[in-house]
């Protein structure tokens, strides 16, 4: 009976210790959140080269902004919505082009470029490992293999991105135009791809950010951690400066 009890005991103690290591990984990670945001921005070398197209547009006074102020929010679930922050947003990145020597417009027909961005929270979730298959993840492996308590052992991952991108306005007007009037009218209901758009109408990109972070789902947390490290992708981009 004492030995019973012993064993009892230990199992509880291990189920204890199972707990409370999961809780504490629980906070550690929340804690971490903050530290875990990466910013990756990309420019074009093509356009932003010396004596490039971006150094002829500045010497034509080519350097009106007209910042989208609509950020839509994405899940992959639900149809986008606006987000509540978008206003947040904007303000950041029209602040930065302003800093950076960009005139702020209020009509996208007055820009020579248009800012838009785009907030996509998306939960991954795969499974590890099955009892009885011999399927096996690297990640289970790095956990340290087998744990006969778990059932199914899972991995889900909730993201939280906010995506600008900074367009050149003419290329952007002529890809509506040829969509509008040309592709629209032969392919109803489809959306053209990448080698369906000919070179001519292809849109200019220049400059593009990618805020990357994991989804705590709380919305003030989430956007307050996007808006805190939105600057980083404009300091880390000084070649979007006017007067270099």
């Amino acid at each position: 009976m004492k030995k019973t009890l012993r064993k009892s005991s230990l199992v509880l103690l291990l189920v204890a210790s199972v707990v409370l290591f999961s809780s504490c990984m629980k906070k550690s990670l929340i804690d971490s959140y903050d530290k875990t945001y990466a910013v990756h921005t990309t420019g074009s070398s093509d356009f932003f080269v010396a004596g490039g197209q971006f150094d002829q547009m500045v010497a034509q006074g080519k350097i009106k902004v007209y910042v989208n102020p609509d950020v839509y929010v994405v899940t992959g679930q639900d149809n986008a919505v606006i987000s509540s922050y978008s206003k947040s947003f904007t303000d950041e990145i029209a602040k930065a082009m302003k800093n950076y020597g960009y005139e702020i417009v209020d009509k996208e027909d007055d820009a020579d470029f248009v800012m838009n961005a785009l907030n996509l929270k998306l939960v991954y979730s795969m499974v590890s490992w099955l009892p009885d298959t011999p399927y096996l993840d690297p990640y289970l492996v790095f956990w340290g293999g087998y744990y006969p308590w778990l059932p199914v052992y899972t991995i889900t991952f909730a993201s939280n991105i906010l995506c600008v991108e900074m367009i050149e306005a003419t290329s952007l007007r002529k890809y509506r135009d040829w969509y509008k009037n040309v592709w629209l009218p032969s392919n109803p209901g489809k959306t053209p791809g990448k080698a369906h758009v000919p070179a001519e109408y292809k849109i200019t990109i220049p400059w593009q950010a990618n805020i990357i972070g994991e989804l705590e789902d709380k919305n003030s947390n989430d956007n307050t951690r996007l808006i805190m490290n939105l600057p980083s992708a404009f300091v880390q981009s000084p070649y979007l400066e006017v007067n270099r």
